[in-house]
């Protein structure tokens, strides 16, 4: 009987101990859980930031995709503004000009002779070759060229004539005549647009065998008015 008292006793505290085992469980549950659902609103938390800034991240690179593209654009506008800025410093800085005259002395000129203007007053560039009587152009554009003659007249001839075309390579752009017995002169003037290796000179015409042709006021001059 005793026996059985005691096991009775035993089973009593096992089972009490049991119970407290199983609150103690209990409360580490609750705290777990309660840790777990600290941890869960942490990392919900968390999550949420890391969206925001995935969000930004995103903004921030389609920002610097659109800043690429215009700069690219900036860039090519850049490229044709200094492309401009160039070509106009470079028209800007062009000019050419020259003007002569003729004080070689000749009895005579046969037609279709060049005629040396020999006395160079100016001559921008050095396009203007005296030993040829040519203007080269240097480059291309509108130019107003200018030219006069004076006939060496004699009381004894009264039909003498001093005649000069103006040429662009070999062909007659303008002339200009002058006859008789006093010291007459004549001259013409023309406008052309004209490109870069062209020839301009002054020739006699090439209808009479000999034209009279006095120095000192006759002359030749051409200036570059724009580029083309």
């Amino acid at each position: 009987m005793s026996v059985t008292v005691y096991n009775i006793t035993y089973l009593l505290a096992q089972i009490s101990t049991l119970e407290k085992t199983q609150l103690e469980i209990k409360g580490a549950t609750d705290k777990t859980s309660a840790q777990i659902g600290t941890v869960e609103q942490k990392v919900s938390s968390q999550q949420s930031n890391f969206d925001k800034l995935q969000s930004r991240v995103f903004a921030i690179e389609d920002t610097q995709r659109d800043l690429k593209s215009k700069t690219r654009t900036i860039e090519t506008q850049v490229d044709t503004t200094q492309g401009l800025i160039s070509r106009l410093q470079s028209i800007t800085r062009t000019f050419a000009g020259f003007y002569a005259r003729l004080i070689k002395k000749s009895d005579h000129y046969t037609n279709g002779t060049v005629i040396t203007f020999d006395d160079v007053v100016y001559n921008d560039g050095s396009h203007y070759n005296p030993s040829t009587g040519i203007f080269t152009v240097p480059v291309s554009g509108v130019y107003v060229f200018m030219f006069n003659v004076e006939v060496n007249f004699n009381s004894r001839e009264t039909n003498r004539e001093a005649h000069v075309d103006l040429n662009v390579n070999g062909n007659m752009r303008a002339d200009a005549l002058v006859s008789g017995v006093a010291a007459l002169s004549g001259g013409n003037a023309a406008v052309l647009k004209v490109t870069a290796g062209d020839k301009v000179y002054v020739s006699t015409a090439r209808y009479e065998e000999r034209y009279y042709i006095r120095m000192y006021r006759t002359s030749f001059s051409g200036a570059l008015l724009y580029v083309s």
